[in-house]
């Protein structure tokens, strides 16, 4: 390992050359930009509508309690549903609580961390309740159910990012 005593301020890849390039960033070298390039800008990046995906959770949860229900019976549409809202509210009441601004960048991180502790507590909390709640409950549906609320909320913004990335492409070319 070598040793930060022999390093020389001017050596390839140091610390120095970091804080020299961040030196010359912060003079007047900075061009904020036109309404049109942040027109463009905003374009290509969009943002990702988090409600949205809580959306599109309920609706692939209804969908598959709907199905769960027609095949199997009312038994496992209920199980299937409720497998679904046990993964879609702790996330809608995660969303609520990560909404909040926080005077400082410390407790915007703590904000985040007890917002991601007490979904998770709102899932164990739901999945407890789950033999009480809903009758002839059957943990397989259930599961179905949690995983195509789960499997939304990845592959929905993989869906808009492919999307966006097509779009660009068209207006490259």
């Amino acid at each position: 390992m070598p040793d930060l005593a022999d390093a020389k301020p001017g050596a390839r890849g140091s610390d120095a050359d970091n804080w020299d390039d961040w030196d010359a960033n912060q003079g007047g070298d900075f061009l904020p930009l036109s309404a049109e390039q942040a027109r463009q800008w905003r374009q290509r990046n969009r943002r990702v509508c988090l409600w949205c995906v809580s959306v599109a959770q309920l609706l692939a949860g209804g969908v598959v309690a709907l199905l769960m229900g027609m095949l199997g019976g009312p038994a496992l549409g209920w199980s299937a549903a409720f497998g679904a809202l046990a993964v879609i509210v702790p996330t809608v009441f995660f969303l609520y609580r990560t909404r909040r601004l926080a005077p400082h960048a410390g407790l915007a991180l703590l904000n985040l961390v007890v917002s991601e502790f007490l979904k998770i507590l709102w899932v164990v909390i739901l999945l407890l309740l789950a033999p009480w709640l809903v009758p002839s409950l059957s943990w397989p549906a259930l599961l179905v159910g949690m995983l195509a609320a789960i499997v939304t909320y990845v592959l929905l913004p993989l869906f808009a990012f492919a999307r966006s990335t097509v779009n660009m492409g068209k207006e490259g070319g």
